[in-house]
């Protein structure tokens, strides 16, 4: 019986993100954007450091699982198929003090252009790469990081994938 191989569905959500960050995808990850997204990873968002120049950058992690074993056939607990329910964040951080007017914040636009565009990729390949059943996004956030004169803008998804294993 095999488990659950959250590097694997780490590595396909990062592989999908990576091919949409070009000019020509079938839905480009930095459309409407300034600047072209610089930089996704798996990093823990609490690790990151502010270079303005990594901006606007994804970084996603797993956040926890929920087990099931209520769908299972016969047979004993221990060798009983499982559903899970992996909790996946997505964050968005964008960097703008691009100010035209002061009517607009184009970092509160650029953080719902990014979050958008992650959200209408990952909406072509549900089953990440095949690493998962189905996933999708349950919600979406969006924060000033730091003080209030930063330029800072973060989007949080909470995004959720289903493997039974």
């Amino acid at each position: 019986m095999s488990g659950i191989n959250y590097l694997d569905i780490l590595t396909g959500m990062g592989s999908i993100l990576s091919a949409a960050n070009i000019t020509g995808a079938a839905y480009d990850l930095s459309k409407n954007m300034s600047t072209r997204v610089q930089l996704i990873t798996q990093v823990n968002p609490e690790l990151i450091a502010g270079q303005a120049s990594q901006y606007p950058m994804i970084t996603y992690k797993i956040d926890g699982n929920s087990i099931d074993i209520s769908e299972t056939g016969h047979g004993s607990a221990a060798n009983a198929k499982r559903k899970t329910e992996i909790s996946i964040g997505i964050m968005g951080l964008v960097w703008n003090d691009n100010y035209s007017s002061s009517e607009t914040d184009p970092a509160d636009i650029e953080t719902h252009y990014l979050m958008e565009n992650i959200e209408q990729v990952l909406r072509n390949d549900t089953t990440l790469g095949g690493k998962v059943l189905w996933s999708y996004p349950t919600r979406i956030d969006f924060y000033q990081f730091l003080e209030e004169e930063s330029h800072f803008r973060v989007g949080l998804m909470e995004y959720k994938a289903v493997k039974f294993y």
